[in-house]
């Protein structure tokens, strides 16, 4: 199950979405208070953004602030996991050939 942690009493603060400002509590979630469903989310209202830096999601409706990851934000994940991976294979690869001129 995909979920986002919900926060409400969130100003705006000066870039308008919210990011890095306090909340006054966790809103109301579908299982628990500051948890909700991405079904759910997904439709709520309020403008997506996608950090630029740690490459997740987040919602903003002028008070309520949601962070989930989104569809984009799942892909950026997946590519970054393979890169990882084939960066881990290719230094293998160098290590063993390493290995090989060394002993003979």
């Amino acid at each position: 199950m995909f979920y986002g942690r919900v926060w409400t009493g969130v100003s705006a603060g000066p870039q308008g979405n919210g990011l890095y400002r306090k909340a006054t509590k966790p809103a109301p979630g579908k299982h628990e208070e500051g948890i909700q469903d991405y079904r759910i989310l997904k439709s709520a209202a309020g403008t997506l953004y996608e950090h630029p830096v740690a490459k997740t999601s987040y919602k903003f409706d002028g008070s309520t602030w949601w962070s989930y990851d989104s569809p984009n934000a799942v892909k950026l994940i997946q590519l970054g996991t393979r890169r990882r991976r084939l960066q881990r294979r290719i230094a293998e690869s160098h290590e063993r050939r390493s290995q090989m001129m060394r002993n003979g």
